[in-house]
């Protein structure tokens, strides 16, 4: 997806009878270069880790449930997502490992999870 608006979009549309869902946000470009010869792209994107699922049909205990089995999800597309960057996978061997940040996603149209949210440099 490319904005908060196509995501709710899509989000609505995606029925609870599914399971979860992996969704990724094209990244925005900017630089940190001190000087022109130094001159990179930091893309900054993130990957979202999401189960929709009404909140008044949910109890507590699987309320918990199910941010727990999207953390375990979320784990694993963050250990193929390093996996790759260590085996020189494109821009993907540029991944900024300290900027790698998990934050959890609460009804973002009835979906709940967890968004991985990282930078890699790209080279122009």
């Amino acid at each position: 997806v490319i904005d908060d608006s196509q995501l709710t979009q899509y989000l609505s549309e995606h029925p609870t009878t599914k399971n979860y869902l992996i969704v990724g946000v094209l990244p925005d470009f900017g630089s940190n270069a001190a000087t022109p010869d130094s001159y990179m792209l930091r893309a900054s994107t993130q990957l979202m880790v999401l189960k929709k699922a009404s909140v008044s049909e949910q109890n507590y205990d699987a309320y918990y449930k199910m941010f727990d089995d999207a953390y375990i999800l979320t784990e694993l597309v963050l250990k193929k997502l390093i996996k790759d960057s260590l085996s020189c996978c494109n821009n993907l061997r540029f991944l900024k490992a300290s900027s790698v940040q998990i934050v959890p996603v609460w009804n973002k149209n009835e979906c709940f999870g967890w968004n991985i949210l990282f930078n890699f440099d790209l080279n122009v």
